[in-house]
């Protein structure tokens, strides 16, 4: 004999929907989550374009706010470069009237390649 144990107050009564089939899935959507697809292009092309923008510039790391700071007054000589800052060294740079922003795409530093 089985005991009569309730039903959690907290569970829904309604039959679950079948999982979609795996061959419909958009494989360059993240797991669980539907990309329209003008969406999707989107996002593919300006990840090309960043990729492009981080081609023609040099990372510096960490060095990035003194390094932005050194060419925006003049000390180095200007030219595309990215790195590492802040919240705070952001908007230090920024409050100071030196141009940047942020990668939108994630992005891995040469340094942390294999």
């Amino acid at each position: 004999m089985a005991p009569a144990i309730p039903a959690k107050g907290n569970r829904s009564t309604r039959s679950r929907q079948a999982a979609p089939d795996i061959r419909d899935a958009d494989p360059d959507a993240a797991p669980g989550k539907s990309v329209p697809p003008h969406l999707a292009a989107a996002m593919r092309a300006l990840a090309a374009i960043q990729a492009d923008a981080l081609k023609t510039s040099v990372w510096v790391g960490d060095a990035f706010a003194e390094r932005s700071r050194a060419m925006h007054y003049g000390d180095e000589e200007a030219e595309p470069i990215h790195g590492r800052a802040d919240r705070a060294e952001a908007e230090a740079l920024i409050d100071e009237g030196i141009m940047i922003a942020p990668i939108l795409v994630p992005f891995a530093p040469p340094d942390e390649i294999n």
